[in-house]
């Protein structure tokens, strides 16, 4: 039964990262984007915490660079989950500057596989980034 579910959780964990690379895209554009060809930049798309004990509390970074050559403002930034709080450095991103979003998990009363989403909603479009852990 546990090899079973185990497979369950890999397969299902495959299915959502294949073919995702729209996931992680911007999508939506403004004439910003289209005079420059460029927007928001993450250093990654997965916010990978490892294998973690349930109960612990854990916080990553990652990065969000303004490519778009003028200063970009940032609506909202969620997560899809209770569990994973995100936090951003600045509501605005200077043109070329880089503002960073620190993301703490809580694993408290959670255990097993998880995959969540980020979402920063800005004035030029809506990024998202995965967020994974295997809690025990």
């Amino acid at each position: 039964m546990r090899v079973g579910l185990l497979l369950f959780y890999v397969l299902a964990a495959i299915g959502m990262l294949s073919g995702c690379s729209q996931f992680f895209n911007k999508t939506s554009d403004t004439s910003a984007v289209e005079e420059t060809g460029k927007g928001l930049a993450l250093d990654k798309t997965i916010l990978d915490f490892g294998t973690i004990e349930m109960g612990e509390m854990l916080s990553r970074r990652i990065k969000l660079k303004n490519e778009s050559g003028r200063g970009v403002v940032i609506r909202d930034v969620k997560a899809s989950c209770d569990c994973i709080q995100p936090n951003i450095s600045s509501s605005e991103v200077e043109a070329g500057k880089t503002v960073t979003v620190e993301v703490l998990l809580d694993s408290r009363g959670v255990i097993g596989t998880q995959y969540h989403k980020v979402t920063i909603d800005t004035e030029i479009g809506t990024y998202e980034f995965a967020v994974t852990a295997e809690i025990r």
